[in-house]
């Protein structure tokens, strides 16, 4: 699939353009998932200046989406967060902290390319999200660090590491954590209990380390992956009642109306 080369027309309009625009770039070589069709136009900025330039230059009707570093991200195969953005735009967090507890503040572009400055309550954080509006892009973040003595602080960051590597599967291809955790519960207890451990579509697959991640373990296409989180969550409501909602930002041409179901354990 490719879309009509909108880029000289943009260029025409940014004499002062310090980034560079590239016409139909496949999104699958940036995103964690390996997978997901192309975009119009991918803009790399040269820095926050040059973003809030384009963004106040281009039309106003262009549709805009963030990609940062691609994880927590699935781009479908029809075209259309892992870093400081990413993490104001969804309060990530680990381990028992969150990034509201260590903001400040922030700054953002707005879809005019107004800057903004932001403090914490501004941002109105909660659980997975932040209130800012979908159209501000953070291009920057204050955060209040701690204390600590070196030594105990690498060593904790090294507890980290070897925790994720022992219990999730940071090695293959995967988008992180797919669904949020419902109120007094844990998403993989959920995804475990309904017998989803292993669930395969395609190429896709639950991953057996931690079932609160899906992986593409043998060419699976974006549609592989989001269907079988679909019957993921089907099958959760089946067997608990509760509806689990997507962590992962899914772009592009939603997937056809078809049944979920076609799932097979492996």
């Amino acid at each position: 699939m490719s879309f009509p080369d909108i880029v000289p027309e943009l260029a025409a309009r940014l004499p002062d353009l310090r980034g560079r625009l590239a016409a139909n770039q496949t999104l699958a070589d940036i995103t964690w998932f390996r997978v997901g069709g192309p975009a119009q136009v991918l803009f790399l900025p040269a820095d926050a200046h040059d973003l809030a330039y384009v963004l106040a230059h281009i039309p106003a009707d262009l549709p805009v989406t963030v990609i940062g570093l691609g994880s927590n991200l699935l781009v479908r195969d029809g075209g259309i967060p892992g870093c400081i953005g990413g993490a104001l735009r969804m309060n990530a967090g680990a381990h028992g902290r969150e990034t509201k507890d260590v903001l400040i503040e922030a700054e953002a572009v707005d879809r005019r390319g107004k800057l903004h400055r932001l403090t914490l309550t501004d941002m109105g954080m909660t659980y997975r999200h932040s209130g800012v509006p979908d159209t501000f892009i953070f291009t920057e973040a204050l955060y209040q660090g701690s204390p600590g003595d070196p030594a105990e602080i690498l060593s904790e960051m090294q507890a980290v590491a070897d925790y994720r590597e022992a219990h999730q599967p940071i090695k293959e291809r995967t988008g992180g954590s797919t669904f949020k955790n419902p109120p007094g519960s844990s998403a993989w207890k959920l995804v475990d209990a309904a017998g989803c451990r292993g669930l395969r579509v395609g190429g896709a697959k639950v991953s057996e380390m931690h079932c609160n991640f899906l992986i593409n373990d043998a060419n699976a296409s974006a549609e592989d992956i989001e269907r079988l989180g679909e019957t993921v969550r089907a099958r959760v409501k089946a067997q608990s009642g509760q509806t689990l909602t997507w962590e992962i930002v899914r772009l592009g041409v939603p997937l056809p109306g078809r049944p979920t179901g076609e799932a097979l354990a492996t």
